[in-house]
């Protein structure tokens, strides 16, 4: 397990992020990009160099996303985050709004038009999300574009390493099994790469 952290609000630097964000956007002739409080590994507790949705917009909570297009920025939260998003984030740069009444998709669907090009990084969500924004995306006419490079580390400087730290194993009162990497290991699984490529 990565060392724990404590993730520090940065939200006087969110103009300035978004607007370095936009720019790579324009660039890569991109309208919206998703930006989930997630790692590739799914993990609730992220690494600091994962800590995308912080860096970008100064909330430090446990579970949010952001989308940024052109002309607009939006934090969804659920209700424990609504306070603390508006304390932390620059309420100039980014609207507040319901991860779980209005969530990523129905803001998507309030505020692209047919033709625009929705961009995500695929290993920055589950399979069954990307295939939801594939499905959202056929019935509001926009493009899911697959990023093969996060933004965000592009334009994050000084991005904290990768966690380096010691495996080890757990004992039975922990894990609950001797075995349990053992177990995993004897399942057969195949990644989707053509969810990750298309």
């Amino acid at each position: 397990m990565f060392q724990s952290f404590e993730v520090k609000s940065d939200g006087t630097k969110g103009p300035d992020r978004v607007a370095q964000l936009r720019a790579f956007m324009h660039e890569a002739q991109i309208d919206a990009f998703i930006v989930p409080h997630s790692d590739p590994h799914q993990n609730e507790y992220l690494p600091e160099r994962d800590e995308r949705l912080a860096w970008l917009t100064g909330f430090t909570g446990s579970a949010g996303a952001c989308v940024v297009t052109q002309d607009k920025a939006v934090i969804l939260v659920d209700g424990r985050y609504t306070l603390q998003a508006r304390d932390q984030a620059d309420d100039a740069t980014f609207a507040i709004d319901d991860l779980v009444g209005l969530g990523v998709s129905g803001w998507i669907s309030q505020n692209l038009s047919e033709g625009d090009k929705l961009a995500f990084d695929p290993w920055m969500h589950t399979e069954n999300e990307i295939m939801r924004l594939k499905t959202l995306a056929d019935q509001l006419a926009i493009s899911p574009v697959t990023l093969q490079t996060n933004p965000i580390d592009q334009i994050w400087g000084n991005q904290p390493a990768l966690p380096s730290g010691t495996i080890s194993i757990q004992p039975k009162e922990r894990a609950g099994l001797t075995a349990k990497r053992n177990a995993i290991c004897k399942r057969t699984f195949e990644p989707k790469r053509s969810m990750l490529s298309s």
